[in-house]
């Protein structure tokens, strides 16, 4: 029988990590659907217009935002610098402990430089762009 992938996991972190993203959408997702079935409930309706920081049509992710969790052990006050020689200022922090991550927003038009300069870095366990996903 063939093993699952989450099998082949070794580090918890590296767990918590390799979930970071699917969960995230997860929520994204159940959220939406949740708020829809509340509102066909109420008799109201959800507004399908997208928000104001949604991203441009066509576009599958907020420009120039980077989602960033750091990895384990990783010194806060290296954190913040590595991200600003990177170009990047945290405008959000989210979660707590070792699950915690940033949001990070990037100078105009530098996103694929600081995501790459981001994730070559031993510091951060995980770097991503900002998707956003529509449920129509």
């Amino acid at each position: 029988m063939p093993k699952s992938p989450a099998l082949l996991l070794k580090p918890v972190a590296g767990i918590a990590v390799k979930l970071f993203v699917p969960c995230l959408s997860a929520l994204i997702v159940g959220g939406q659907m949740s708020l829809q079935a509340f509102a066909d409930e109420a008799g109201s309706q959800v507004s399908n217009a997208p928000p104001a920081s949604a991203p441009a049509r066509g576009q599958s992710y907020r420009e120039d935002v980077l989602l960033i969790m750091a990895a384990r052990g990783a010194d806060p006050e290296e954190i913040k610098q590595v991200i600003k020689e990177a170009k990047g200022q945290i405008v959000e922090t989210n979660g707590e402990g070792e699950l915690a991550y940033y949001v990070v927003k990037v100078e105009k038009g530098k996103l694929v430089e600081a995501e790459k300069k981001l994730s070559k870095d031993k510091r951060f366990s995980a770097v991503q762009r900002d998707y956003v996903f529509q449920i129509k």
